[in-house]
C-alpha cells in the first residue's frame, strides 16, 4: 500500500508567509473583529455574525455569511496555495486572489461595522481581529512576491542555458 506524502517546503519564505495568512484567518474564526460599547450595551462582530452581549451570554443579532464564506475561501486559498510549492505559476493566482480577497473582506468589515455603529449609536471599538484581514492581504502579497522573485530567477537560469 503507498501512502500519500504530503510536503511542505516551509524552509522558503513564501510557504511561511502562506503559512502566518492561513492562521490569521483561522484565528478570525475565535476572535471578535469589533466590539461596539453604548453604556451597558455590548455588541461584538464576529466573521459569521452579530452578537449582543448580555451577561455572560451571547445572544445572535443576525449572522453575516458574506463574511464568513469570503474568510473561508481566503484561508483554503492560503492553506491550498502552501501545498503548490512545485507549481509556481497556480502559486502566484493564489495568492494573489488570496491578497485582493482580504482587501475585500476589510472592506466589508469597516462597511458592517460603520453601519452597525450607526444603527445602534454606538462608538466604535477596536479588535486585534479587526487587523488579521489587513495583515493577512499584507503577506499574501508578501508571497506573490517572492513566488514571483523565484519564478523570475528560474526564467533567468533558463535563458543563460
Amino acid at each position: 500500500m503507498k501512502w500519500v506524502k504530503f510536503q511542505i517546503m516551509i524552509q522558503r519564505i513564501q510557504s511561511l508567509y502562506l503559512l502566518i495568512s492561513g492562521i490569521l484567518y483561522a484565528l478570525l474564526f475565535w476572535l471578535p473583529l469589533n466590539e461596539m460599547i453604548n453604556g451597558t450595551h455590548v455588541i461584538r462582530l464576529y466573521i459569521y455574525g452579530l452578537y449582543e452581549v448580555v451577561g455572560d451570554t451571547q445572544e445572535i443579532v443576525s449572522e453575516s455569511y458574506p463574511t464568513l464564506i469570503l474568510s473561508t475561501i481566503a484561508l483554503i486559498f492560503s492553506t491550498i496555495s502552501i501545498f503548490l510549492f512545485k507549481n509556481r505559476k497556480a502559486q502566484m493566482r493564489l495568492s494573489l486572489y488570496t491578497s485582493i480577497l482580504s482587501i475585500g473582506i476589510a472592506f466589508l468589515v469597516f462597511f458592517f461595522i460603520y453601519r452597525i455603529s450607526d444603527n445602534n449609536h454606538t462608538g466604535i471599538g477596536f479588535s486585534v481581529g479587526l487587523l488579521f484581514p489587513i495583515l493577512s492581504s499584507f503577506f499574501s502579497y508578501m508571497a506573490f512576491r517572492a513566488i514571483k522573485k523565484d519564478d523570475d530567477l528560474i526564467k533567468s537560469i533558463d535563458r543563460i542555458r
